[in-house]
């Protein structure tokens, strides 16, 4: 398992559409939940394409080079939660070690580093997750998700 950060729910929209401003996600992929990997809906390498996403009531509609792909509900989100920030951690043998959940300090000394970035959304139906080459840098808040576990801001 990877080291995974839950964003600040009120930001993390915004924070999307700005990272999109200056980060080139390598790759989108939406599936059913519960499908264990099966189920795809979308699977999109962005290389040569633009993903754009736009806000609309309680609809995150994505877009590929400007053609709408999918229509995410953020009203079936579990917990009130939007997105994580999951690290996928390479050590020196090219190994993903393992992780669970949360590190107190994503940027101590001695930790693997980071080879990709993944937003990840799961709502009632669907999981989402678009991904980026190296390390989108956060920030802890203020703000607890539960006693001990901060939520985290992307530093944009």
């Amino acid at each position: 398992m990877d080291d995974q950060y839950e964003l600040l729910p009120s930001s993390s929209i915004a924070d999307l559409r700005k990272l999109l401003r200056v980060r080139k996600p390598q790759s989108i992929f939406i599936r059913k939940r519960g499908s264990l990997g099966g189920g795809v809906l979308v699977n999109k390498s962005l290389r040569r394409a633009k993903l754009s996403v736009k806000h609309q009531g309680n609809i995150l509609i994505i877009s590929i080079s400007g053609v709408e792909v999918f229509r995410y509900k953020l009203d079936a989100l579990t917990d009130g939660k939007i997105f994580t920030l999951a690290y996928i951690r390479l050590d020196a043998r090219g190994q993903r070690p393992m992780f669970v959940g949360q590190l107190p300090d994503p940027d101590a000394p001695g930790l693997p580093h980071v080879a990709w970035s993944v937003l990840r959304s799961c709502n009632m139906d669907c999981l989402l997750e678009i991904e980026f080459t190296g390390k989108i840098k956060i920030r802890k808040t203020r703000r607890l998700m539960l006693p001990g576990f901060p939520y985290w801001r992307m530093v944009i």
